[in-house]
């Protein structure tokens, strides 16, 4: 299994996120099975409300922690076993999930 992931933070013109500054207000994910052409599933979890997303899985959460929790919560459910990140930063899953 494979997810990928994408973390928004709202940030701050010419700053690069900081955690207790800049909270996270989406994280989408794309779940494929090692192989497949297409994924399993997508899924996106937001800060507030969100218009539909067609073909994924929209989860609104009132504050950050919600959607952290739900998030992890997620992360969990699917059992990946490790994670690979592109690119390590203060909002990387491991910062992020404390």
């Amino acid at each position: 299994m494979r997810i990928l992931t994408d973390i928004e933070c709202a940030g701050r013109k010419g700053v690069f996120p900081e955690p207790d500054q800049d909270p996270v207000i989406q994280i989408a994910n794309i779940v494929t099975l090692q192989g497949d052409n297409r994924p399993l599933l997508r899924n996106v979890f937001t800060l507030k409300k969100c218009t539909p997303i067609v073909g994924a899985d929209v989860r609104c959460y009132e504050t950050e922690k919600e959607l952290l929790e739900g998030w992890r919560n997620f992360m969990e459910a699917v059992s990946v076993p490790s994670t690979t990140q592109q690119a390590t930063t203060t909002t990387s899953p491991p910062t992020l999930l404390g």
